[in-house]
Formats: structure tokens, C-alpha cells, sequence
């Protein structure tokens, strides 16, 4: 496991760690699925052929050559193509070349988005106040689990496809106290409306599966359950807590003391439609 980050460390390490961070989970949750890892120089492709969501088959740490990035798009897009899943093509600050659209282009990747990832000291995180009514649990067999699943679902509308990813990843990570994956789900007067999880790699916290349903937004739910997280990595021995934000949550955690410190642009390869070669 990759040294915990210090509290003290720089943009430049910060974004080194985010990256570090994400190859990390990628290759690691393949693995834990019986997935595939083709780690390389140039690259770190992983696929896992069960699950079809663009965010459980990725291309990460891409160091390419311009007269090699042609051929390293092709072989990618094919190997994701056999499998028949979509996937996300990752471009960090570090990653050569910054520049990739027109290749991924002329293999049916499109752009997708700018992913804001925020950094903050675990110490100087600004804590919510206690809400009242609000229960925080965290998940510790399959039945909250599925109250996981379910708050994730009101809060990201996520289709059956990504309620798989979670099932299947939960199989396999499991529930014991030092699992790898933590997760949260907080319920108000008794009805499930939140989520949150924990994610360890690259020597920092990773806060994720953040989600709240429409009906509880604006009242500080989201952020009691990314204190939570963030709880739990600092009671590990963690000094950094990062994560990719949404455009909802950017400004929640603004306000808890997070900062951007880079953007991934990020390149999608949509599910072949039925019927097309």
C-alpha cells in the first residue's frame, strides 16, 4: 500500500497522488472481479467483461509517444469492443498527450467532461452540525447494502447496469471493518435519502458514492455523510481527502474546506448499439 500523502504536500504531489490514486482502484477492482489489467508503459487498461458501465472499464496513466498514441487508441478501443463495454479514457495533467480527441474520435470515443478533483488537510475540513433526524449507518451486510444501493439510485438516477457495478463490487470487496470499500447510507425520520463511501489508494482518501435524494437537498445532508468518510480515512491514518466533484456537490464541498487542484478531461467509448458492427 502507497504511504499515506502529507498534509503538507504540494499541488504538483497532490496531483500526482490523485492520479497514482485512480490507477490504483482501477487495476485493483478488476482484479477483485476477476478482471482484466494490461499494464504498460504507456498505459493501464482494465476491463471487467460483467459489468456495463463506462466507469468500471478504464484507460489510466497514459504515457504515450505522439507516433504511438494511433495504435494504442486502436488496441484499446478493440479490446473494450470484444468485451462489448463502454469505458472512460482518462486525461490527467500528467498524462502525454494532452491532446488525444482526434484519435479517440476516428474510433467512436467522444468527449465527455472536465472532472474537477478537490484536495483538502483532513484537519482543516470545516465540520457540519449535527442534523436532527438524520441517522448515518454504516454498511455492514447485504441488507443496507441494498439501502446503500437504493439512496445512490434517488440520488444519481442510476439505472440498473450501475445498481450491478455496486452489487457486484460489494460481492466481492465485502463488509468486514477493513474492507476497502466503506460505505454510509443516512436516513431522515426513517427514510433512506443519502450515501457515501470510502475508497484507500495513491496515499489518500477517496470520498465517493456521495448522493442525496432530490427531496432532501440543500440541508446539509451531503455533507454530514462526506464528514463520515472523511472520519474514517482520517481514523486510518490518512492526512489528504480527495474526490471527484459533480457540478452539485463542487460548491458543498467548497464550503468544507476542499480545493480544486486539477481537472481530468475525460473521453467516453458509448456501448455498441444493438444491431451495428
Amino acid at each position: 500500500m502507497t504511504d499515506p500523502v502529507a498534509a503538507t504536500a504540494s499541488d504538483g504531489e497532490l496531483v500526482e497522488a490523485i492520479e497514482q490514486h485512480q490507477t490504483e482502484l482501477s487495476i485493483r477492482w478488476a482484479e477483485a472481479q476477476d478482471g482484466i489489467v494490461v499494464d504498460r508503459p504507456g498505459f493501464v487498461r482494465t476491463i471487467n467483461p460483467e459489468i456495463k458501465v463506462a466507469f468500471a472499464n478504464n484507460v489510466h496513466r497514459i504515457r504515450l509517444e505522439p507516433d504511438r498514441l494511433a495504435a494504442a487508441v486502436r488496441e484499446c478501443t478493440a479490446a473494450f469492443r470484444e468485451h462489448e463495454v463502454p469505458a472512460l479514457w482518462w486525461v490527467s495533467p500528467h498524462a502525454t498527450p494532452q491532446e488525444p480527441g482526434r484519435a479517440l474520435e476516428a474510433h467512436g470515443w467522444r468527449y465527455d467532461e472536465a472532472m474537477p478533483w478537490m484536495a483538502a488537510r483532513m484537519d482543516r475540513i470545516e465540520w457540519p452540525d449535527t442534523m436532527p433526524g438524520l441517522r448515518i449507518e454504516r454498511v455492514t451486510d447485504e441488507q443496507v447494502h441494498a439501502r446503500f444501493v437504493r439512496a445512490m439510485t434517488a440520488g444519481f438516477g442510476m439505472r440498473p447496469p450501475e445498481q450491478h457495478a455496486m452489487n457486484s463490487l460489494a460481492d466481492r470487496v465485502g463488509y468486514a471493518p477493513d474492507a476497502p470499500w466503506v460505505r454510509w447510507v443516512g436516513s431522515l425520520d426513517g427514510r433512506v435519502v443519502a450515501s457515501s463511501g470510502l475508497m484507500l489508494a495513491g496515499g489518500v482518501a477517496g470520498i465517493y458514492n456521495v448522493a442525496t435524494a432530490p427531496e432532501a437537498r440543500r440541508r446539509g445532508i451531503g455533507a454530514a455523510l462526506t464528514a463520515v468518510a472523511v472520519a474514517e480515512g482520517r481514523g486510518r491514518g490518512y492526512e489528504v481527502a480527495v474526490l471527484g466533484a459533480s457540478e452539485l456537490g463542487y460548491g458543498v464541498y467548497a464550503r468544507m474546506g476542499f480545493r480544486e487542484v486539477c481537472r481530468d478531461r475525460v473521453w467516453m467509448l458509448p456501448e455498441r448499439s444493438k444491431g451495428t458492427t
